[in-house]
């Protein structure tokens, strides 16, 4: 049995660890003030590891706010401040590792500002260890990472990483600091490029009388391609994506590089719900003296988290057009309702759909795969539906009586395609 002391410096929901041949704990304080008080994110299984009081273990973590800047400076003053007092607190050789999505060139700086701030020499090394978790389900990632990567430049510093992580039997990549910082952008990029690529697909088959949902099961079906990450609806929301890839945007711009490619993932990203509410608007004639129901207000399910959620920026454009919205999520409520408290919160998805003269679909809740639409049609004024996230089967919602409306869907919208002239 061997025990690994670590340092954790992490942006947001920060798990300081101790192995004595297993990863026994996870460290509770610094975890229950992020999940409970600092941000109080629903997050599926946290409960139970935070009940845990007699296995947890007491290894320093230092957390700090993920901040909105998208360039250097946005980590950069608490990562700074952090790393100042590891310096002043050093006491023998530590391993400081570093799990946050930050700037390439971080671990260095780090590295640099312990060394000026310590008051004894004593050896570390800084090693960077970017996580790879889903919100909503960080609790099984974290369990089960699909890799795990640990970029050091000095082979000992990885080699005791190595050994926290080998309970867990998962790959291990191994690289120098600089590698690792980029691959969590990458990855990150990457999958949010899928998100604006299968929109943009999603639009050119509403012009052309297409369906993206068998475009993309088609396209899925290449193992180069995969399934993941090619669902068209109103694109991503959330603290990582929008951030990561405005931050990588200006990453490749400070190295003198182009970066347009980047700049369009969050260019088509941006217009999905104003196209979004412009399809109700159509339907609808205007939104003025209209009534919108929607369904959904997390950026995904399984949390309440709305940072960068599609359900503000349509609730807003709806408002400015005069439009009435009532509105009904799981948990996430009580965060919109601090933005806009003019709209009507409601107990569930047949509440909200009351008197409504268009029912939109925003967040994929599961709980919303079992509505019972004959009365969901009922209670509206029109029976008009919005289906942003092509959760539902355009004929079966047919039969039931319902203008249906789907991204990307125009084979089975019921719309003409649009001839280009």
């Amino acid at each position: 049995h061997c025990t690994i002391n670590i340092t954790v410096i992490k942006a947001n929901s920060v798990l300081g660890c101790r192995a004595a041949g297993t990863i026994r704990a996870i460290n509770f304080q610094v975890l229950e003030r992020q999940v409970s008080v600092a941000t109080g994110h629903f997050e599926n299984g946290a409960s139970r590891i935070l009940a845990a009081y007699d296995r947890l273990a007491g290894q320093g973590c230092i957390g700090h706010k993920r901040q909105a800047l998208v360039n250097d400076q946005r980590v950069s003053f608490h990562i700074d401040a952090a790393a100042a007092t590891i310096g002043r607190a050093l006491n023998g050789y530590k391993i400081i590792v570093n799990k946050s999505t930050v700037p390439i060139g971080t671990g260095d700086r780090v590295r640099r500002i312990i060394e000026q701030h310590r008051t004894e020499p004593h050896d570390f090394d800084v090693v960077s260890n970017p996580e790879f978790l889903r919100e909503g389900s960080a609790v099984a990632d974290t369990l089960n990472p699909d890799r795990i990567v640990i970029g050091a430049d000095n082979p000992r510093a990885a080699m005791k990483i190595v050994e926290l992580y080998a309970p867990l039997e998962r790959p291990m990549l191994i690289t120098n600091l600089a590698t690792a910082e980029i691959i969590k952008y990458a990855s990150n990029t990457f999958l949010a490029l899928k998100i604006s690529f299968i929109n943009a697909i999603a639009d050119l088959c509403e012009r052309t009388g297409a369906d993206v949902v068998q475009t993309a099961k088609a396209m899925g079906y290449d193992p180069r391609i995969g399934q993941a990450f090619l669902q068209a609806g109103l694109g991503f929301g959330g603290s990582c994506f929008p951030k990561d890839v405005q931050a990588f945007v200006h990453t490749v711009q400070r190295y003198g590089l182009d970066p347009t490619l980047f700049e369009q993932i969050l260019a088509i990203n941006d217009a999905r719900p104003k196209q979004f509410a412009a399809r109700i608007r159509e339907r609808l004639g205007g939104l003025s003296g209209r009534t919108i129901a929607l369904l959904g207000l997390a950026f995904k399910p399984n949390t309440d988290d709305i940072r960068e959620a599609r359900s503000l920026e349509i609730i807003r454009l709806l408002l400015q057009e005069g439009a009435t919205v009532r509105a009904y999520d799981p948990v996430a409520m009580p965060r919109v309702q601090a933005i806009y408290p003019q709209i009507t919160y409601c107990r569930n998805a047949y509440e909200a759909a009351e008197n409504a003269d268009a029912l939109a679909l925003i967040t994929e809740w599961n709980e919303f795969r079992q509505l019972n639409f004959e009365r969901i049609r009922n209670a509206m004024r029109q029976p008009n539906l919005f289906d942003g996230r092509n959760l539902y089967d355009p004929q079966r919602m047919r039969k039931l009586g319902f203008y249906y409306y789907g991204v990307g869907r125009a084979a089975d919208n019921g719309d003409d395609k649009i001839v280009l002239r």
